[in-house]
């Protein structure tokens, strides 16, 4: 995991230090008010790449895959997994410059990570941070472009409609790739939501059928999940966090899953992944600490806002939340998870993950519908 950094003003015109063939995305994160409720601090978060195609690579990456899933040949299957297998044999570029603008200001984000992530921190004042959220069209969400190289930078100033790449599929410098930050205010409703068997049918206690529906289907969602999302953020004012165990490489087909399934839009957190040699064995074992992580964070940011997390009984949900709620008994004000293991509420494994919890604060559930109305009042 990226520890973020301040990043410092640039000079008027500033641009990007990327070659002509290397690439940013911008993945959609959170911003959170300063300690003294002057300004807010701003996370960015982005991925800088060169495409590779490597077809040999891929074609054995390919073969290997469906000889782990065990499955045969299929045109359209394989077709799709050459598609989602490409990111992660790009070229991760390391020490790369980006310079981003927001509002009439330009930064200079820290050199790229070894595996060409780019993670910092942008401090702004309240009233900067109002009209940029003006200037963006949406509530609560402010966006900010990518500079791009300097013989790009005359063009890019031109500009200046906020929403430019702000779908899911727009890498590059040239003024198409973009970014969008989710305001957190101090006293709100946040919804963390696990991907993978919460909301898209993954399959993850099977490993052959994880590989199935990672790399040769379309993305499938939990019939109804959409629906209660929506109704959460339309009648709740809920803010939502996407949270999972999969890599980075993954966010621009699960950002279009999002999209295509009818989910509130939110910022999303995956892992840092690097392809070595037994990276698809890697790739299955997601290590249970870098959720717990993300959330403690999340929650340790905005001490006074409520939270809402939503998982399955797949994986180690119960027991993470579990242990947060404990942590944080003022903020976790609901925890929900989505049965997919037949276990009934009263099973000694949830007796032992949500020990010391009110029963109220808690619910095992089997259908969406049946959790349409669990979220807390406002206080």
């Amino acid at each position: 995991m990226i520890l973020a950094g301040l990043v410092l003003l640039a000079v008027t015109g500033q641009a990007s230090g990327l070659a002509r063939d290397e690439e940013v995305l911008f993945f959609p994160s959170v911003g959170w008010p300063t300690a003294d409720g002057r300004g807010w601090e701003l996370e960015i978060r982005g991925w800088v790449f060169e495409r590779e195609e490597r077809a040999a690579a891929v074609s054995l990456f390919r073969h290997f895959a469906r000889r782990k899933a065990g499955l045969e040949r299929d045109p359209r299957a394989d077709a799709l997994c050459a598609a989602r297998a490409r990111p992660f044999l790009y070229d991760n570029e390391r020490g790369k410059s980006v310079a981003i603008r927001l509002g009439p200001k330009t930064y200079v984000l820290p050199p790229s990570a070894p595996g060409g992530l780019v993670c910092a921190t942008i401090v702004i004042s309240r009233a900067e941070a109002e009209a940029a959220a003006r200037e963006s069209r949406e509530a609560g969400v402010i966006v900010y472009r990518a500079v791009g190289r300097e013989e790009d930078a005359q063009s890019d100033a031109g500009d200046d409609d906020p929403r430019a790449g702000r779908g899911p599929g727009a890498p590059g410098i040239s003024g198409s790739s973009g970014g969008r930050v989710h305001l957190l205010s101090p006293d709100g409703l946040s919804v963390v939501s696990d991907i993978d068997d919460t909301i898209r049918i993954t399959g993850v206690r099977d490993r052959r059928e994880m590989i199935r529906s990672t790399f040769f289907r379309p993305f499938r969602a939990v019939p109804g999940m959409a629906e209660v999302y929506r109704r959460w953020a339309a009648r709740d004012g809920a803010v939502f966090h996407y949270v999972s165990a999969s890599p980075w490489q993954l966010y621009q087909p699960l950002s279009g899953f999002l999209d295509r399934a009818g989910f509130p839009g939110g910022s999303m957190h995956l892992r840092e992944f690097r392809w070595t040699p037994g990276g698809l064995s890697r790739f299955l074992d997601a290590p249970a600490g870098d959720k717990r992580a993300v959330l403690q964070t999340l929650l340790e940011r905005v001490p006074r806002r409520r939270f809402v997390l939503v998982g399955d009984s797949g994986e180690a949900d119960p027991e993470i939340y579990g242990e947060l709620a404990r942590q944080f008994r003022a903020q976790v004000v609901r925890i929900l998870i989505r049965d997919t293991t037949g276990e009934p509420a009263d099973a000694a494994r949830y007796r032992r993950a949500l020990e010391g919890l009110p029963a109220a604060q808690w619910k095992v559930f089997a259908e969406p519908a049946e959790i349409a109305d669990a979220l807390p009042p406002a206080p």
